[in-house]
């Protein structure tokens, strides 16, 4: 027994197994090697939403990581956590958009996945975005107290 896959149907894109060679909403008449390759890639579009919410999920517990970082005692744990997926996270956007960004799909769940790897992107970008204006602030007040002098 083969395993049982779901693929869209090309014509009126309802989900039908591996199985059917005649689609059973639409009677649109399928050939084995189309099946194939239509099942190869909705399974991508599976693993494509599957990376982007778990990236989105760690875009998240960075968050929570910087906040338990300013635990008393334990916060040096949470902080080399949180500085990790900061370095790890831009490193996966890109494998996703590499992998990923290019698959041809009128899946729904693309287009999710696509708005999970954003929302990760902007979460992410928070933290850079206020590290570059503490330092801009830094040098700012560097160069009053030079001018001071």
């Amino acid at each position: 027994m083969s395993d049982l896959k779901v693929f869209q149907c090309p014509n009126c894109k309802k989900f039908i197994n591996n199985t059917s060679t005649v689609c059973k909403y639409c009677s649109l008449e399928l050939d084995l090697e189309l099946i194939s390759s239509l099942v190869t890639n909705q399974e991508k579009v599976d693993t494509a939403y599957n990376s982007a919410s778990k990236l989105r999920i760690m875009a998240g517990t960075m968050w929570a990581f910087f906040f338990l970082s300013l635990i008393p005692f334990w916060g040096f744990v949470f902080s080399w956590a949180f500085y990790v997926v900061v370095i790890l996270i831009p490193v996966l956007l890109v494998v996703w958009y590499v992998r990923y960004g290019s698959l041809k799909t009128l899946d729904p769940e693309f287009n999710t996945a696509k708005k999970y790897i954003y929302t990760a992107f902007f979460i992410w970008l928070i933290y850079p975005t206020i590290n570059a204006l503490f330092l801009i602030l830094i040098l700012i007040g560097l160069m009053a107290v030079q001018n001071y002098k």
